[in-house]
């Protein structure tokens, strides 16, 4: 066997754009020669080379069974193309008899060789004209330069008309036309010898255009036998209507959308027209229901994968629009609109399939509009479901879009289903939504930018896929009736910024469950700034407001409320849950009067320049958990009210206020003081004075009368001196006695 062996079925050749730079491409088919391949060069002007081996490239992989590749001796430039094409030397230079003997590896590859040609020869014959089987082929007769060919007999023949001729003769009868319109009086004979030659030139310029009728119904009972190559409509279902378009006469059926029968010549028109929109379908401001005339036009761009258009108009629809196609556009929000007659059902679908290429990632929708018949009907405007296991959504745009007033959300992206993946990587920017824009479990990397949410209900609904992270809501006007933004079990950083939110008092009383006007349901790490939060408390008139701007519910741990302007509810500006650990609430926050936060978690934080009101206590996330204040940046006061206690270790030690007094209690262990001790500035108390030697004896602490001294005579008696002696005695004994009290107290050692 050779070392190609096996040569598998190939058209061995291939077409590739070049990048910026690039040198190397790939030959994924085997040769056993690098004479055997050819490249042919595309400029970018169109102009087509042979390059030339070596000069212009060299090749590696001869004989290699997966094919080999081709290097560039000079970068391509971006876009240019490249084509490796099979072209075997047809030559034999090898024997299968070496020294005598019969050589197996030699005829492999002869063999080999001949498969490559073979191969070779059918790609080349499949490119040819070719006649029906059981049909003899034709010949082609040359003719002369620029002479038109026509099929005569099962051969193609020279029709004996020159282009030069009838493009020469298209001019000279034009010319003769104007001159005799313009000298009618001259000569009757000339100007029918002029109308003569500019009806012949038309005739003769038609074989080579398009063959022009009014409506795709006169196209089709087209009749002469003349089969045009072209046909050209100039309108659908009318003149002018604005679905005129080419079409390519085929032999088959193309079943494509947009195409149609010619049944008196057995051929089909097939739709080649550039830039499709849905008036080439049929669709226009005048029917009565255009539902399937929009979704014919969604089928055809979703088999070519091709963008479809819808022109500026109000195209009724009395069923669900299935935007099917890749890419769906219109001339503007207000220009392009779908009106919806359609109740209990989305008046908008785009359904994702995998099984559909590129149907999953990559779309566009933009500068149209989707609105009811009637305010509020129907259910949702625009629906985007995942319908199936697997489905999924990315890397895709809405933008400048009109959608409402529907009955429910005027956008909806639902992934009720859960698939892990979802609808992820997107955008909806630019658009006005009324009604509310609902998310169903997003993915990750949703972002809602500069929209105006407008209407009853909730503004923006949103739940998120286990772990999904990042949605973004920023530079979004939300007014609503209810919560503007509410998010339930959201745990990967929602960032809300720049947001300008509020319940409008011409739309009625608030009305959400929640009491508030941006809503956290156990939704960790969001990071709310730079909004504007605004209940309108003050609008009167019995208006009922929300009774909070923010509250963080549930487990809203971790939740960042900084740089905005907040606006105080019927109750509060901000409200924490029980179970919202870490909220902080940041400095430079603005209210519109002294913050007020209902506080029932245990460790909300924040400094804040207009002070925080608490109703509940200030905790330390756990036991000795926390200092208030610190070296650098310390406290100024402490405020305690009438019998306030400063206690520590939970009664170790406390020290308890009543009116006029402070009272000290616990300290089995004493209480220390390191300097002296004074009142109204003079000394009481100093530290221990060392150097005393115990006394010894009796100590007084009875009664103890001072001793108020007697007169004396000349002549001592008894009882004279064993007063004094008394008095000496108790003295001593009471001396005794406080330097023991003294001693007892630490005064002394």
């Amino acid at each position: 066997m050779s070392a190609v062996f096996p040569v598998n079925p190939d058209a061995r050749w291939r077409s590739y754009t070049a990048a910026a730079a690039q040198t190397v491409f790939a030959i994924p088919f085997p040769f056993q020669d690098a004479d055997d391949i050819i490249i042919l060069k595309v400029a970018l002007d169109g102009a087509v080379t042979t390059l030339a081996l070596p000069a212009d490239y060299t090749v590696a992989g001869v004989n290699n069974p997966a094919g080999g590749s081709f290097t560039l001796t000079a970068p391509a430039a971006a876009g240019e193309k490249f084509m490796p094409i099979g072209k075997a030397v047809l030559e034999r230079v090898l024997s299968i008899v070496r020294g005598g003997r019969y050589n197996s590896a030699a005829t492999d590859e002869d063999l080999d060789r001949l498969m490559i040609i073979a191969q070779e020869n059918r790609r080349d014959i499949d490119r040819s004209w070719k006649a029906a089987f059981g049909i003899a082929g034709g010949q082609i007769t040359a003719g002369a330069d620029g002479e038109l060919v026509k099929f005569e007999d099962g051969n193609i023949v020279g029709s004996g008309e020159n282009v030069d001729t009838i493009e020469g003769a298209t001019a000279a009868a034009a010319a003769s036309a104007v001159e005799a319109a313009a000298q009618a009086g001259i000569a009757t004979a000339q100007a029918g010898v002029a109308t003569t030659k500019a009806n012949e030139a038309a005739a003769s310029a038609a074989i080579a255009s398009p063959k022009e009728f009014a409506t795709i119904a006169e196209a089709a009972a087209y009749a002469l036998p003349t089969v045009p190559v072209f046909v050209r409509t100039a309108g659908y279902g009318a003149g002018g209507d604005g679905g005129g378009g080419l079409y390519k006469v085929v032999g088959a059926d193309p079943a494509e959308k947009g195409s149609f029968a010619m049944p008196a010549i057995g051929k089909w028109a097939k739709l080649t027209e550039n830039g499709a929109h849905v008036r080439l379908f049929g669709a226009h401001p005048n029917l009565a229901d255009n539902t399937a005339k929009i979704n014919d036009a969604m089928l055809y761009a979703e088999s070519r994968g091709e963008n479809m258009h819808i022109p500026a108009g109000v195209y009724v629809c009395d069923g669900q629009v299935l935007l099917k196609a890749r890419s769906v556009t219109g001339d503007g929000q207000y220009l392009s609109r779908i009106v919806s007659t359609l109740g209990g059902q989305s008046a908008v679908m785009i359904a994702p399939q995998t099984a559909v290429a590129d149907d999953n990632a990559y779309r566009v929708w933009r500068d149209f509009a989707v609105a009811p018949s009637a305010a509020n009907g129907g259910t949702y405007g625009i629906e985007v479901a995942l319908n199936n296991a697997g489905e999924f959504l990315s890397n895709w745009v809405m933008e400048r879009l009109y959608v409402g007033p529907f009955g429910g959300d005027g956008i909806r992206l639902n992934n009720s289903i859960g698939n892990t993946n979802g609808i992820f990587r997107g955008t909806i920017q630019d658009s006005w939504i009324q009604n509310g824009l609902l998310i169903e479990k997003g993915g990750d990397s949703l972002s809602i930018l500069r929209n105006t949410i407008h209407g009853t209900g909730i503004g923006v609904y949103a739940t998120m896929i286990g772990g999904a992270r990042q949605l973004v809501l920023r530079n979004n006007n939300i007014t609503h009736l209810a919560e503007c933004i509410y998010l339930s079990g959201i745990n990967g950083d929602a960032h809300i910024i720049e947001n300008w939110m509020e319940t409008p008092n011409y739309l009625g009383n608030y009305s959400g469950l929640s009491g508030a006007i941006l809503y956290l349901e156990n939704s960790s790490g969001a990071v709310i700034k730079r909004n504007t939060i605004q209940p309108l408390t003050a609008a009167g008139g019995g208006f009922v407001p929300a009774n909070t701007g923010i509250f963080a519910a549930g487990n809203s741990d971790d939740t960042i409320i900084d740089e905005n302007t907040i606006y105080k509810g019927a109750v509060s500006h901000i409200q924490t849950a029980l179970a919202a650990n870490r909220t902080f609430i940041g400095p430079r926050n603005k209210y519109d009067s002294a913050l007020t936060v209902t506080d029932n978690a245990t460790d909300t934080i924040g400094k804040l320049s207009v002070g925080h009101v608490f109703d509940a206590g200030l905790l330390p996330v756990a036991n000795d958990g926390g200092a208030l204040g610190s070296a650098a940046k310390a406290w100024s006061d402490v405020f305690l009210a009438s019998g306030g206690v400063i206690n520590y270790a939970a009664g170790d030690v406390t020290i308890t206020h009543s009116a006029d007094a402070l009272a000290f209690a616990g300290a089995a262990n004493g209480y220390s003081f390191d300097n002296v001790i004074k009142i109204g500035g003079n000394q009481v108390l100093k530290a221990r004075e060392t150097g005393w030697t115990a006394g010894t004896g009796t100590a007084l602490k009875g009664a103890f009368a001072s001793y108020a001294g007697q007169a004396h005579t000349g002549a001592y008696v008894q009882a004279t001196i064993q007063a004094l002696d008394n008095a000496a005695r108790d003295a001593s004994q009471r001396v005794k006695a406080i330097e023991d009290a003294l001693r007892n107290h630490g005064l002394i050692n």
